[in-house]
């Protein structure tokens, strides 16, 4: 048997990694043109990054309410 994951926990969670990804994406776009090349990939692999853990949360959420 395993064990259920609280999706309370997990909800409340993805939604501040959803904020940071929303913020990410903004702040990328709207400063583009005043971004270093370097920054510029550094803000675009830290949003990949949190676009990763996104997904990885989503699915933990789903299959928690799976095994409810």
């Amino acid at each position: 048997m395993s064990k259920g994951i609280c999706t309370a926990t997990i909800k409340m969670n993805t939604k501040e990694v959803l904020k940071c990804i929303n913020a990410l994406s903004y702040f990328s776009e709207r400063y583009v043109n005043e971004m270093t090349k370097e920054s510029l990939a550094g803000y675009k692999k830290l949003l990949k990054d949190y676009k990763d853990i996104y997904d990885s949360m989503i699915a933990k959420e789903d299959q928690g309410v799976k095994n409810v």
